[in-house]
């Protein structure tokens, strides 16, 4: 069986950017329609590593490139208050983009239904207030149809969550493109709770705020860091051989530069040991590491 936690990355530090405080406010709607604000605490990141990465060589492939990331971020930040979407959603954005997967940040409001008690709407009128974003965001991957939600144990309902959510989106109000649109509703259920997102704007309303700019200058070598730690354990061999079996040639030209490498986890993060352009051996971070022009 792989094994998950040979070696770990540092900390990924956290900085501008993290949602409003452990005390939020989300909109409660009883049985009759009837609504009011209330507020409510965020819950804690954990997760169950050891059976994430048994999984992995259980799913399909374009499950487990998509989800693994996420499980160690999660993992990187648990007992932290889960109410970091901004940040886990910038970093595992350029993550997924060392990997050669499109990923866009999309702000939205989510409905939860729980059964047989009352519903909450959750990250209405998304706004920055300086370097705090009041709202909630998750990732959409349109070459998977996926959805990516690696803070969903911030909702009360939801917060003994095992696992974060990367969902296949199987439903919506109309045609998912690269970018979901505002208005765009996606229905996911999970475990007898069903949820409801809804689009409520466009990336550009994240990456284009001096917060989000200032967030990704805090540690620009986060999603590295934890991208090299991801190829380590898809390395393995019994899930190399379920990841090669599909069409991620990027994912593939890292897993060749990486096989049988030195591996460095220091306090200075998670490298490879490989030459560098003077020939001589030094650590190196995976998005460094120079791969064939038919991989990019």
């Amino acid at each position: 069986m792989p094994k998950s936690k040979k070696r770990q990355p540092k900390r990924v530090p956290l900085g501008p950017g993290k949602s409003l405080g452990p005390a939020q406010s989300k909109t409660l709607i009883g049985p009759g329609g009837e609504s009011r604000t209330v507020t409510y605490r965020s819950g804690r990141l954990h997760v169950d590593t050891e059976r994430a990465v048994l999984m992995m060589t259980q799913v399909p492939p374009d499950f487990a490139v998509t989800f693994l990331p996420v499980v160690l971020l999660v993992d990187h930040l648990r007992g932290k208050a889960a109410n970091v979407c901004i940040d886990a959603c910038l970093i595992l954005k350029r993550l997924y983009a060392i990997f050669g997967i499109d990923a866009r940040i999309t702000p939205v409001s989510v409905l939860v239904e729980p059964p047989g008690a009352s519903t909450s709407l959750y990250g209405e009128n998304a706004r920055w207030e300086t370097d705090a974003y009041a709202g909630h965001v998750v990732l959409w991957l349109p070459q998977m149809q996926r959805l990516v939600d690696p803070t969903i144990q911030q909702f009360p309902e939801l917060a003994s969550e095992p696992m974060p959510l990367v969902g296949r989106v199987g439903a919506a109000s109309h045609a998912l493109p690269a970018e979901l649109w505002p208005g765009t509703e996606i229905p996911i259920p999970r475990k007898g709770t069903q949820l409801m997102y809804r689009v409520l704007d466009t990336e550009a309303f994240v990456l284009d705020s001096d917060a989000a700019r200032r967030a990704e200058q805090i540690n620009p070598k986060s999603p590295a860091n934890l991208a090299g730690w991801a190829l380590s354990i898809m390395n393995v061999p019994d899930i190399a051989s379920r990841i090669r079996s599909a069409a991620f040639p990027r994912i593939h030209a890292l897993l060749d530069a990486i096989d049988a490498v030195e591996v460095v986890a220091d306090a200075d993060g998670y490298r490879f040991i490989l030459p560098g352009p003077d020939g001589q051996l030094a650590p190196t971070w995976i998005d460094d590491v120079p791969l064939p022009a038919t991989s990019r």
